[in-house]
């Protein structure tokens, strides 16, 4: 499972958006001015005399929520020989959306600023986002005029200190939510891959296979206990195309015992009565609707060179199967068979539903497991066109009558590896 950074990033800002909703949606509790008296405020400032609304938590006023979009209020006092100057000013966006300008005498008569003279000032601040007051004062307040200037500087200065501070708690706040996200998704990836290793249909892991290999797939009746179900079969691993990602498994076991032909006259693997089974009756009994659509259908080379040299008998027509047997050459080359030669790694053992339905052991014979062995058809003809090719007890080159009837059959196949099946 791949996460891209513009998905985190998305998850973030998902996250940072719902604070900043939350945020949004807080109000002020109202409250009294302790400079005018005026009740029932509801604003970052007192409507009557502009004093700045307190702080329960005592926080001062540039550590305010600044996120993008929101009007906060901010206020500076400064003080003259005459009086004391407070401007309260609110900035959205960097900008001044409205401005109080409140004088307050040291002594009686000392005032000069008129509620004349502060609103023209306010409407000239707003209007021009500027703390140049003296187009308007002109130099008879030249004092009360430096004060508001100085005053309007520093709330542009608190704005921009809290805007930088709001900045670099975003990103803070960005990192964690990013971490976190990280994390979780490690963690599921985790998840991911164990239940994906576990619920495999048919417990094999996911990997490249090699030669040798033992998987199960598809179910056969082997037990001889019907009663129980089919058993699942095991196969060997013979050959593994990496590019096409395909493999080509071989029964570990004997799973049937059957006739090569059901009548004594002269055939080939094309018209061979085992050959029908296997792609009928034997594909239908042992794989279900997915397992079959993996099983790849195979080109079968019946060439006489697939056949054994000295015998000189030929193989008759290519053929399309799912399901096939092993030629001589493939025997040969996968396991070793030749004739004359014992090879143990070429003995099977078979199942006991097979033993029950007549098929030969030999005791003196024992394969790798030490069970003992049993003999098993090859698709190549044998000596002529009423014998067939397989591969005897002791692991040799063999051949029998193709009407004998207790030759155990070793079903070949091609899988597609791409399936979740494997």
């Amino acid at each position: 499972m791949i996460f891209s950074c513009k998905r985190l990033q998305c998850l973030a800002f998902t996250i940072l958006f719902i604070c900043i909703i939350s945020f949004a949606g807080c109000e002020l509790a109202a409250w009294d001015c302790p400079e005018c008296g005026r009740t029932g405020n509801t604003d970052n400032y007192c409507g009557g005399c502009g004093y700045q609304a307190p702080r329960k938590d005592g926080v001062e006023e540039a550590e305010l929520d600044s996120s993008p979009g929101k009007e906060i209020t901010y206020q500076a006092e400064k003080e003259t020989n005459f009086s004391i100057i407070r401007v309260t000013a609110a900035i959205q966006n960097g900008k001044i959306t409205d401005c109080r300008i409140v004088s307050k005498a040291k002594m009686e008569g000392s005032d000069f600023l008129t509620d004349e003279i502060c609103m023209a000032w306010e409407k000239s601040i707003i209007k021009n986002q500027t703390a140049e007051t003296d187009t308007i004062t002109g130099a008879t307040l030249q004092f009360s005029s430096a004060a508001v200037r100085e005053a309007v500087e520093d709330i542009l200065a608190q704005a921009k200190s809290a805007e930088s501070t709001q900045k670099v708690s975003d990103i803070t706040d960005l990192s964690e939510q990013l971490a976190a996200a990280e994390a979780r998704i490690a963690e599921l990836t985790k998840q991911l891959e164990e239940a994906t290793a576990a619920n495999n249909t048919n417990g094999n892991a996911k990997k490249q296979l090699a030669a040798g290999d033992i998987i199960t797939f598809g179910h056969y009746e082997q037990d001889d206990n019907i009663a129980n179900g089919k058993e699942k079969i095991e196969w060997i691993v013979l050959d593994y195309n990496e590019k096409e990602h395909k493999a080509l498994l071989l029964s570990k076991y004997g799973l049937d015992v059957q006739r090569y032909n059901n009548d004594n006259s002269g055939v080939t693997w094309e018209t061979s009565t085992i050959r029908g089974w296997l792609n009928k009756e034997f594909y239908q009994e042992a794989f279900d609707k997915k397992e079959q659509s993996v099983i790849q259908s195979t080109s079968v080379n019946n060439n006489q060179n697939q056949g054994y040299s000295g015998w000189n008998s030929r193989g008759g027509k290519n053929t399309w199967d799912k399901i096939f047997l092993l030629s001589y050459m493939e025997a040969n080359r996968y396991l070793g068979v030749t004739i004359g030669i014992d090879n143990v790694a070429a003995r099977i053992s078979a199942t006991t539903y097979v033993l029950q339905r007549g098929a030969y052991q030999n005791s003196n014979y024992k394969t790798e497991d030490g069970d003992a062995a049993w003999w098993w058809w090859l698709r190549s003809p044998g000596i002529d066109q009423f014998s067939a090719a397989s591969v005897d007890y002791d692991g040799s080159l063999d051949r029998y009558s193709i009407y004998f009837g207790n030759g155990c059959v070793r079903p070949a196949l091609w899988v597609n590896l791409e399936s979740d099946l494997f």
